[in-house]
Formats: C-alpha cells, sequence, structure tokens
C-alpha cells in the first residue's frame, strides 16, 4: 500500500471516527483544585528512524484538560533511556509552569 493511499485511509477514518462523536459532551472537572495529576508514557524505536515517541496527558479529576504527544528528538538505545528522554523533551517544563498556575490562584 502506498504512503499517499496509508494516510488517505488514516483520514478518512478520522473523519467518521469525528462524525460519530460529534454530538459527544466532553465532561471535565476538579475533585481539588490543588491536586493535579499528570501521565507521561513513551514508546521506544516506533518510528522509520528508530526514534520514540512520548505522550503526556494532564487532569485534575474528571477528563482530560490538556495532552501532548510528539516524536523524540533523539535516538535513544534502550526503552529506559526512552522514558528519561520523554519526560526531560519539554514536559517537566510544562507540569512545572501548570503547577505554578495552579497555586498563585490565578485564572487565566
Amino acid at each position: 500500500m502506498s504512503q499517499i493511499v496509508r494516510i488517505g485511509y488514516k483520514f478518512m477514518r478520522m473523519m467518521c471516527w469525528l462524525k460519530t462523536t460529534q454530538d459527544d459532551v466532553r465532561t471535565v472537572g476538579a475533585g481539588d483544585l490543588l491536586h493535579m495529576l499528570t501521565t507521561t508514557d513513551s514508546a521506544h524505536a516506533v518510528h522509520n528512524d528508530m526514534r520514540g515517541h512520548t505522550g503526556q496527558i494532564f487532569t485534575m479529576g474528571t477528563g482530560v484538560l490538556d495532552q501532548k504527544a510528539s516524536k523524540q528528538k533523539m535516538n535513544t538505545r534502550s526503552s529506559t533511556e526512552c522514558e528519561h528522554v520523554g519526560t526531560s523533551e519539554g514536559f517537566i517544563s510544562k507540569c512545572l509552569w501548570k503547577n505554578k498556575v495552579i497555586n498563585s490562584k490565578v485564572i487565566i
């Protein structure tokens, strides 16, 4: 299967999924404004150039408030190293910024 056909197939699957979920209600809530949960996970050598992929979600109780998924900027030799790189590539600073905003009680 050529890459153009594969991209077209993925696009059509995504559009069908969006069409079937357009009336879904997104529920977001916070059980406690002083506690946040950030979960990060990385996968080793999943891209053609053997780079890893990292994803992160941020929640304060019910529903996901923020998420990010990206290809890692450097190659790693093991899944453990991939986890370390994934955590350090911008995810820590994003968590610290959110924590600072929450603790300052500033409403944005």
